[in-house]
């Protein structure tokens, strides 16, 4: 994939961002606040597009041609309609121990991939991405794990229910949560390792895949990353309704997946250079 030559990272507040999707006849993106103008009346929406498009055209991202009509930059389009209408899109929703949560999406079309998020509650940033495998590391680093270690430890499976209530039990009685899980069968090292890192500072990070492929139906998938001090532990569904299986995992094995989630969109051209 040819790298563009221009600057392709762009903030645009909410109302910027209402505006271009208007013109691309899109009513949302993935990151975008449900009905974001919904307190406003008639007549305030229209004098905030009105403000958000002169906005855009104070910054050369709108133009108005020679008949009148607005004319939007392409590459500005191109991100923008890569997230209104994408074949894949990733997200990922961190939630570290000490701090807010953030989320951040990327989407993925006709070789195109535009990551979005929200730097500040009313601002959208954007930045198109060279490759998949920059994609792929800015996911693992949104994941922020806390360590390379991968300690030699069996899987464990086992309910939503007694996860929620072991993490709500490790950090004031490290030995019942231990007891939780070992007594519904979980070998006791890993029991002792899982509970230990929810015990302690550690990072959740919630992946979430949806891709449509032609002729296909829309396929989702999620995981859960947990990253505490001496071990990553990742969370998936298991087959059968309400069980998890819990596996530890290095940095690695999380870039493995994520070039299986990004592989299922096929044919990626080159993007041509702007010039």
């Amino acid at each position: 994939m040819a790298a563009p030559t221009e600057n392709l990272s762009v903030l645009l507040s909410q109302e910027e961002l209402i505006f271009l999707l208007f013109i691309l006849k899109a009513d949302f993106i993935p990151g975008l606040d449900p009905d974001p103008l919904g307190e406003m009346t008639k007549e305030q929406k229209g004098l905030a597009l009105a403000h958000a498009e002169r906005a855009l055209r104070a910054r050369d991202l709108v133009m108005v041609d020679e008949k009148g009509e607005l004319e939007v930059r392409e590459m500005l389009l191109l991100i923008i309609g890569t997230c209104a209408y994408p074949e894949l899109m990733i997200s990922l929703h961190h939630f570290p121990t000490n701090a807010a949560p953030n989320r951040t999406f990327w989407n993925l079309r006709s070789g195109v991939i535009v990551a979005h998020n929200r730097p500040q509650p009313p601002l959208h940033g954007f930045s198109m991405l060279k490759d998949r495998d920059l994609l792929r590391q800015q996911i693992v680093d949104g994941c922020k794990l806390m360590t390379g270690e991968k300690p030699d430890l069996p899987e464990i499976v086992t309910t939503n229910q007694i996860v929620k209530t072991v993490r709500e039990t490790a950090v004031k009685d490290l030995p019942g949560a231990i007891q939780k899980l070992t007594s519904n069968g979980t070998d006791k090292r890993a029991a002792k390792e899982l509970c230990a890192v929810l015990a302690g500072q550690h990072a959740v990070s919630a992946l979430h895949l949806a891709a449509q492929r032609a002729d296909q139906s829309p396929l989702q998938e999620a995981v859960t990353v947990l990253s505490g001090q001496t071990s990553t532990w990742l969370m998936t569904n298991c087959e059968q309704p309400d069980q998890v299986s819990l596996k530890v995992i290095n940095r690695d094995e999380i870039f493995d997946l994520l070039t299986r989630w990004t592989d299922m969109v096929e044919n990626w051209p080159e993007i041509p250079a702007v010039s």
